[in-house]
């Protein structure tokens, strides 16, 4: 072991129900706010509040095996709640060495945590006993930038694709291996054309097989995806698009687009943004539909997960641009893919006559945007919608 000022460990937890029951039998904390929903729903909070304490008690598994380590011992600590802890937030703590005594081998650690929207929850401050077996090092603030900065560099371009397999997805895949980009490809049903590029791309594309509507197969998919170091997430999945006129819409119609695809999607994303905060660095790039600038009668219920998403996205803009994370949606028109295979050759010429460039868009057109919006040229949108409809106003 060894340690030297400037030296910095991470350490992310995500504060489940299964840790919260642990630690009320640990404590006998049973107050209603962290474990009685009924009770939470009537006060001001709402939902469940974790423990501070449960938070805070990960200073120790830092302070005792990552910072210095084994053999440490505190000797003083401080200790601000800055905001509160839900549950199923993923916390992510820093740990950084910020001054050594040498001759009492006393380290001052200082530790922040972050939930998953970046916003910071505990700040901490740690006078430690430097154990016997850990060396003292001087400070190499070269070494301390090479290993910041070398994860970023060695994955400049590594994309995780949702929707790969789709019309716009595939073209977009194609687009991003022939400009050198490393493409985690998410697929669930149709994969040939993905098994072919795999054949010729090797290991520059790598397939993850997801159900976008199934809970085990989502929790198997983020376990694989948080493992990479990812530097942008591109969002091509459009779930299928079926008319229902207003009058006979029920609360299902809205769950088949909610209770799955969009909560999954977030929950995909928040993963996502995790590696992004911890590399001070990362690109969102989401399609959206021109149905949310001139609505179609008898979509309202995919118009309005849609819409949801959009927001979505635009809200992310801003939550997240303090760590160097850029947000912007594609509107995309009425594209020549799967989705439109079933209208006849009239309503496909109606729907071009209604666009200003009298056609219907290819999914080619919706990838060269999303070329742009990926590359170092665009570094200075964020927030963006970028339309590519045809010019319909």
């Amino acid at each position: 072991m060894f340690i030297h000022v400037g030296k910095k460990i991470f350490l992310e937890k995500k504060i489940d129900k299964s840790l919260v029951n642990q630690f009320v039998k640990l404590s006998g904390d049973n107050n209603p706010i962290h474990v009685d929903e009924k009770y939470v729903k009537k006060t001001v909070y709402k939902k469940i509040v974790a423990h501070g304490m449960l938070s805070e008690s990960f200073l120790s598994t830092i302070i005792g095996t990552k910072l210095p380590g084994k053999g440490s011992l505190w000797i003083e600590k401080e200790v601000k709640f800055l905001k509160i802890v839900r549950l199923d937030d993923y916390i992510t703590f820093c740990a950084e060495v910020i001054s050594i005594d040498e001759q009492n081998r006393i380290a001052i650690i200082n530790v922040s945590a972050k939930n998953q929207f970046g916003e910071k929850v505990i700040e901490s401050l740690n006078k430690v006993l430097i154990p016997d077996n850990c060396k003292i090092s001087k400070n190499n603030k070269k070494k301390i930038r090479k290993k910041i900065i070398k994860p970023i560099k060695k994955n400049k371009k590594t994309v995780l694709l949702l929707g790969a397999s789709g019309g716009i997805g595939l073209e977009t895949l194609q687009m991003l291996l022939r400009d050198g980009y490393i493409v985690y490809c998410q697929y669930y049903t149709d994969s040939y054309f993905l098994k072919k590029l795999k054949r010729k791309y090797k290991n520059k594309i790598f397939l993850l097989r997801l159900d976008i509507n199934n809970n085990k197969s989502i929790k198997n998919f983020l376990d694989k995806i948080n493992k990479i170091n990812l530097t942008h997430l591109i969002n091509c999945i459009i779930p299928k698009i079926y008319n229902i006129s207003f009058e006979d819409i029920k609360k299902k119609d809205f769950e088949y687009y909610f209770s799955g695809v969009f909560y999954n999607l977030i929950e995909i994303i928040n993963n996502v943004t995790k590696t992004f905060i911890r590399n001070n660095f990362g690109n969102i790039i989401d399609i959206s539909t021109v149905y949310l600038k001139i609505p179609e009668k008898n979509f309202l219920p995919y118009i309005t997960y849609k819409g949801a998403m959009k927001h979505f996205i635009k809200g992310l803009s801003v939550e997240l641009s303090g760590y160097n994370i850029r947000s912007n949606l594609i509107t995309a028109g009425v594209t020549n893919t799967q989705q439109i295979s079933n209208l006849s050759r009239r309503q496909k010429l109606l729907i071009s006559a209604k666009t200003p460039l009298k056609r219907i868009a290819e999914p080619k057109d919706i990838s060269n945007t999303i070329k742009y919006l990926a590359s170092d040229e665009s570094s200075f949108v964020n927030g963006a919608t970028i339309n590519v409809d045809g010019g319909i106003i």
